[in-house]
């Protein structure tokens, strides 16, 4: 998450020497230990206040008072259960390179988005322009209307 320009926040109900060491062994330098759950959730929420958009990645129940702060909630959590449903993402394994890729598929989603408006206001804004100064056909200003709506079902079909 560093790698890709994220700020790494780690809080924890565990005890805060432990906390330290698996900081250190992973590259945190902000982390927080003895938090209990609403401790959490007011950590989560503080973020938001200055303005931090905040993804919250918990592993238990007593993580589901931040998951409900933060913008977006990632659960590491086996199977089906309650804690899932608390989640926007329900990641089935304890690898952290999962998180990874959902940061980079939303990224790319990001920027398909992106495209997708780019495509449809530049094909609208040319379909105006020649209706009011050249008054094409019927046909080729449905066909200026409907271009972009196959790039952008075309664009759209990369997210699967």
């Amino acid at each position: 998450l560093k790698e890709q320009g994220k700020e790494v926040c780690l809080i924890s109900g565990d005890n805060n020497l432990a906390l330290q060491a698996v900081a250190a062994r992973a590259g945190i330098e902000e982390y927080y230990g003895d938090m209990l759950p609403q401790d959490k959730a007011a950590k989560i929420a503080a973020q938001n206040n200055i303005g931090g958009e905040t993804v919250m990645i918990g592993d238990g129940f007593n993580d589901i008072l931040a998951l409900l702060q933060a913008g977006a909630g990632i659960s590491f959590a086996a199977g089906q259960n309650a804690f899932n449903s608390w989640a926007d993402i329900a990641v089935s394994s304890k690898d952290f390179g999962s998180v990874k890729k959902i940061f980079l598929y939303d990224r790319r989603r990001q920027n398909i988005i992106r495209q997708n408006i780019l495509i449809g206001a530049a094909f609208g804004l040319t379909a105006v322009y020649f209706a009011l100064n050249h008054a094409p056909g019927v046909c080729r200003l449905g066909g200026l209307l409907l271009a972009p709506v196959i790039l952008i079902t075309i664009n759209s079909a990369r997210l699967k």
